[in-house]
């Protein structure tokens, strides 16, 4: 990405809508829950599997390398040099006949901060520095649904506004209440 002298790096892609508060454009409402309720008598061995994408309005995905759009300025509880972005999920494998929340916990970590396991699995560190959000899809909204595939969007995840450039990961963990999960990463740098 070049950025000449003068403009926004923070600012890529489509406009968010003009708000004064990140959690007015959050389809949860900033919300924060990591809480699955588990559903009696469903056991699946499933895995889910997860794509990390963007967007306020509809699921967009990103291209091998691309950052997500950062949005200057939070609004709400956020300090004026911070932003946001607004991810998208798909989320495939899920048994919509049986239940309609998804857990979600969403994190940004320097590359660094993340390993591979010894099954040959990734995971990125405990804490993310850069920033990281929880929430139950589909808490207070239907879970969007594409065929048999959940496209939430619309997930805001404040930034430190201390991230500068280097390499970073964009990393999901969903869990579904019938105990099935899916990880999901996104690399991209600065």
């Amino acid at each position: 990405m070049f950025c000449a002298a003068g403009c926004d790096l923070f600012v890529d892609g489509p406009e968010p809508p003009v708000t004064a508060d990140r959690c007015d454009q959050d389809r949860y409402d900033c919300q924060s829950r990591s809480d699955v309720p588990l559903v009696n008598g469903c056991e699946l061995n499933g895995e889910l599997a997860v794509e990390i994408g963007h967007g306020f309005e509809a699921f967009a995905p990103l291209a091998e390398g691309e950052p997500p759009p950062f949005i200057s300025g939070g609004g709400g509880f956020q300090g004026g040099g911070s932003s946001h972005t607004a991810w998208a999920l798909r989320i495939d494998g899920a048994a919509l006949d049986r239940y309609d929340v998804i857990g979600a916990q969403l994190g940004v970590y320097s590359l660094e901060d993340c390993s591979v396991l010894p099954d040959g699995s990734r995971m990125c560190g405990d804490v993310p520095w850069i920033g990281s959000r929880s929430v139950l899809l589909g808490d207070g909204n239907a879970l969007p649904v594409v065929g048999d595939t959940v496209e939430d969007f619309g997930l805001t995840v404040p930034m430190d506004g201390s991230a500068s450039f280097g390499d970073f990961v964009l990393q999901v963990i969903v869990e579904d209440p019938c105990g099935q999960l899916g990880v999901a990463h996104h690399d991209y740098s600065l």
